[in-house]
């Protein structure tokens, strides 16, 4: 067993919250399950490991183990078909490989922030949690062995540092983090003998703000990544934002002063006019697509669709409620949405026999 520390920054806030959806700290069982979803992703849109199984057949392991007690876990992985997920991330009767040790907070950093005002939209069911952190923490992550390292954690975290999330609030932008301390150029992990490249599956486009509002399709083969051409310009002194002379958003309206902070305000300043920005060109988006399924489908819904013919799902009682597959996608210089509706497939193509 290994240990690795690592330091992580915000870019837009972390929410990891409890079973009363509030954040009194940041929960390593939030954190790993980000690290299980996105490294699932991964695999789903590779294409290369279908078929496998998210769960272990307890009676099987069992008898294998019994026929022979040196059996490693490649040849139980292989001989009971499990998934890169399970194999990695563990299941019922299957520990996981990579866990957390401990989270630690800066101390000089840590701010659980009580926002003045919850709503993001006026009109629009988008609100800020009460609480959530800004600032540094170190994850220290616990390793079978050291090939685990270069082959799965730290291409899975380069990829979450360019396109995925950690914690919750994800619809809202929450959860972008970069990794300090580390030169991630990985992006090939090496699962099963196979080497997967992440970026193969993923298809960026840059689009101006019109060309966006009017997409009506999104890639169910593809992780998509949807940048806004037009760089943000704006005048950051708090006391005199500007309201409809920025390209990047034509939507942009004038924020009230006192959610700005003058001693922080360009940080406070970039993120919450951005994600308000991006929310109100993501509703534009949202009423591009007629069909109330797929729409629905694509950008969440608390209806009970079906979305059997609509999204072409593999299984008729496929069915919302549905979060969103379009989501705030925030670097530090950048602007846009990442989509991925070609999860709709990722549970039912692993559990498939083949």
């Amino acid at each position: 067993m290994i240990n690795v520390p690592i330091i992580f920054e915000t870019i837009t806030p972390l929410f990891t919250g409890n079973c009363n959806q509030e954040m009194d700290e940041i929960k390593p069982t939030s954190i790993m399950g980000s690290l299980r979803f996105w490294f699932e992703v991964i695999c789903h849109f590779s294409g290369l490991f279908k078929y496998l199984k998210n769960d272990l057949d307890q009676k099987a392991f069992e008898k294998k183990v019994k026929e022979n007690p040196a059996i490693s876990d490649e040849e139980i992985q292989k001989e009971l078909n499990l998934s890169p997920t399970a194999f990695y991330f563990g299941c019922t009767g299957w520990k996981s490989q990579i866990g957390i040790e401990k989270i630690n907070p800066s101390e000089k950093d840590i701010r659980l922030i009580e926002p003045n005002k919850k709503k993001i939209v006026d009109g629009k069911n988008w609100h800020l949690p009460k609480k959530y952190y800004e600032g540094q923490f170190t994850i220290e992550f616990t390793l079978q062995d050291q090939s685990l390292k270069e082959n799965i954690l730290l291409p899975l975290l380069q990829f979450i540092q360019e396109y995925g999330f950690l914690g919750g609030k994800n619809n809202i932008g929450f959860g972008r983090v970069k990794i300090l301390g580390f030169g991630l150029n990985n992006k090939r992990m090496n699962i099963f003998g196979n080497e997967v490249d992440y970026a193969s599956s993923i298809q960026s486009k840059n689009l101006k703000e019109s060309e966006m509002e009017k997409l009506n399709y999104f890639s169910t083969d593809k992780i998509e990544v949807l940048w806004l051409q037009e760089e943000p310009k704006k005048n950051y002194n708090h006391k005199n934002t500007q309201k409809n002379n920025d390209p990047f958003c034509s939507a942009l309206e004038k924020y009230e002063e006192d959610n700005f902070d003058e001693t922080d305000y360009k940080r406070k300043y970039t993120y919450f006019d951005s994600i308000k920005c991006l929310l109100l060109l993501k509703s534009k988006m949202r009423r591009e697509i007629p069909n109330p399924p797929k729409r629905h489908f694509n950008f969440g819904s608390i209806n009970k669709d079906n979305y059997f013919k609509d999204v072409n799902s593999k299984k008729p009682d496929t069915t919302g409620p549905n979060a969103t597959k379009i989501i705030p996608l925030i670097r530090e210089h950048e602007r846009g949405f990442l989509a991925i509706p070609g999860i709709i497939s990722m549970e039912e193509t692993s559990n498939e026999k083949q």
